[in-house]
C-alpha cells in the first residue's frame, strides 16, 4: 500500500479505541500509595476463585494472587505507576485501575 493510500484511508474518518468499561465496584485505595493498597470488592460473596495481577508500564506481570484486603507493594521492588487488574474464575477482566507507587 502506497503512502498516499494510506494517508487517503486516514482522511476517511476518525480514528479512535473504545474505552473499556468495567464494573465499578472495585475499590482499590489509597492511591498514590507509597507501601500498601487496600482492594475492596462490593459484593465480596460473588468472588470465588478472583485474583489480582498487577503489571508494570510494560506489561510484564509483576503480581498475581488470589483476592485479599492488602497488598504490600514493597515487594514490587521499583516505584512506579502499576495497573492492578481483577480478574475472574475464568481469567476475564472485571476491572483495571492503575496505581501509583511512590
Amino acid at each position: 500500500m502506497a503512502a498516499n493510500e494510506i494517508l487517503a484511508l486516514c482522511n476517511e474518518g476518525v480514528v479512535s479505541i473504545e474505552e473499556q468499561k468495567y464494573m465499578s465496584n472495585v475499590q482499590i485505595y489509597p492511591n498514590p500509595t507509597n507501601s500498601t493498597i487496600a482492594v475492596n470488592i462490593e459484593n465480596k460473596a460473588n468472588t470465588k476463585g478472583y485474583k489480582i495481577e498487577i503489571n508494570n508500564l510494560l506489561g510484564q506481570i509483576v503480581y498475581v494472587n488470589s483476592i485479599n484486603n492488602s497488598i504490600d507493594l514493597s515487594s514490587l521492588g521499583n516505584k512506579g505507576v502499576y495497573f492492578v487488574k481483577v480478574l475472574d474464575e475464568n481469567n476475564n477482566v472485571v476491572d483495571v485501575q492503575k496505581v501509583v507507587y511512590y
